[in-house]
């Protein structure tokens, strides 16, 4: 998310405005389930501080009229971090969406052998590809699309 840090802030907000797009602001939903351990603590401290700069980002963005999604949601917004990531886990971040836009960041892709270390969400790129194509969710996609 380093498009919320100065100065990289600014010219994305500027070619954002210029160009009539989208800003990414990672002011995650928390979907809370409960602290299991130290790790979790850490995520939603992490989870928490950005959300409360990102709102003040937000509304400075807005009022220079730069677009930015109303509601930003992830599989990574779950504490705790999902270990496999399930059709149920993506109905639940939809039951939070909201009338306006909203952002769902998703990391769907096959693991190789060159992907190696690079992510902690490894299976689970998999594991979401199989059910953003799965026949409900491919429909509800078609829905929203068509302004249902």
């Amino acid at each position: 998310h380093i498009q919320t840090l100065s100065p990289i802030v600014e010219a994305a907000a500027f070619l954002a405005k210029k160009y009539g797009f989208w800003l990414r602001l990672p002011k995650e939903t928390i979907l809370f389930r409960k602290l299991a351990s130290a790790k979790n603590l850490f995520f939603l401290t992490k989870k928490i501080i950005i959300s409360k700069q990102c709102s003040a980002l937000r509304q400075k963005l807005r009022r220079a009229g730069v677009r930015t999604p109303d509601k930003f949601l992830s599989p990574f917004g779950f504490i705790p971090r999902p270990v496999e990531f399930t059709k149920q886990h993506f109905l639940i971040m939809l039951e939070h969406t909201v009338h306006g836009m909203n952002e769902i960041m998703a990391h769907p892709g096959y693991i190789d052998a060159d992907f190696g270390n690079f992510s902690s969400w490894k299976e689970q790129r998999e594991q979401e590809l199989l059910v953003y194509l799965d026949p409900q969710i491919k429909e509800i996609f078609a829905t929203v699309r068509n302004g249902g």
